[in-house]
């Protein structure tokens, strides 16, 4: 599979001299916004991107029960949860769309069809962008 992305990587190099690869045009992923401690140990970050993967699962199910609930308590807490995750991680985006769900939320209101819409969409690019990154990195 990581035959798949080997044309089109972008290659970063550690402060240790170990080397990171990510898809080409990263769209989600701002490397270069990434904590230090992060880029100076491939290894911890991609030990993160597999454990934001296997929460996802368990976040999106808790975000579409606060949504079928209406319930904007439960929504904060999801939403303020994940946006730690997505902080760390430097995916801006979705950081900046949580950030929004969840002052909405605080202020009791539900986030309207189409900004859902665009949060799953700004999700999945980040999704499949950490996906490819593990991929590529895997030794």
């Amino acid at each position: 599979m990581a035959d798949d992305f080997q044309e089109k990587v972008v290659t970063f190099t550690t402060e240790n001299g170990e080397t990171f690869v990510l898809p080409e045009d990263p769209q989600a992923l701002c490397y270069d916004k990434l904590p230090r401690s992060l880029k100076k140990k491939p290894e911890r970050l991609l030990r993160i991107l597999n454990m934001f993967v296997e929460s996802s699962q368990n976040f999106q199910d808790q975000l579409h029960e606060s949504l079928e609930e209406a319930s904007t308590e439960k929504l904060a807490f999801v939403s303020h949860s994940y946006k730690g995750a997505c902080g760390n991680l430097a995916l801006r985006d979705l950081y900046e769309k949580l950030q929004k769900m969840e002052s909405d939320a605080k202020a009791n209101h539900l986030p309207d069809p189409a900004f859902i819409d665009a949060f799953q969409a700004s999700y999945q690019l980040a999704f499949q962008e950490i996906q490819k990154t593990i991929v590529l990195n895997q030794h």
